[in-house]
């Protein structure tokens, strides 16, 4: 993602559904069901340096897809 945002490239823009890189990456991490403690932090960690550099770049948190939801519902939706 740092590659990605420093040479330029458009993270902003929409999928079918209307939603951007930093709805996919508010879902990164998510613990899975039978994950160990150990494996579920190692999991909910995973997403945050995305989230830091997508958010570095001037990625609106509060856009909403074509449903309305914003990367927060989607954190929220994926248990993070």
């Amino acid at each position: 993602m740092e590659v990605l945002c420093r040479r330029g490239a458009d993270l902003s823009l929409e999928d079918q559904d209307g939603a951007t890189t930093l709805h996919y990456a508010a879902q990164l991490g998510a613990a899975q069901p039978g994950d160990s403690p150990r494996g579920a932090a190692a999991a909910g960690a995973a997403g945050v340096p995305i989230l830091r550099a997508l958010l570095g770049a001037d990625m609106d948190p509060d856009f909403r897809d074509e449903d309305g939801r914003t990367p927060l519902m989607w954190a929220a939706t994926a248990g993070n």
